[in-house]
């Protein structure tokens, strides 16, 4: 995730819109494996009868943190495009 998120900085070839919608596909693509990550810890804890209530507090601060990055970037991309003639 973070190689392919280098890759993407560095890439001169893309303009700011494209790149954009590149780190979006990488926020929605970071989400789907915290959430795949944390359903798996809850499911493990529950199958153990262990208390669950600091995974999920971690797991909504990881989650919040990728939603927050990702609407950011939807703003970015929506003040992009309004600035097209």
């Amino acid at each position: 995730m973070k190689d392919k998120l280098k890759i993407l900085k560095k890439n001169d070839y893309l303009t700011s819109t494209d790149r954009l919608n590149k780190q979006i596909e990488l926020d929605n693509l970071a989400l789907e494996q915290a959430e795949k990550f944390y359903n798996d810890q809850l499911d493990i804890a529950n199958a153990f009868h262990q208390d669950t209530i600091e995974i999920e507090r971690r797991r909504d601060q990881e989650i919040g943190k990728i939603l927050d990055a990702r609407f950011d970037h939807y703003r970015s991309l929506n003040e992009g495009l309004k600035k097209r003639p």
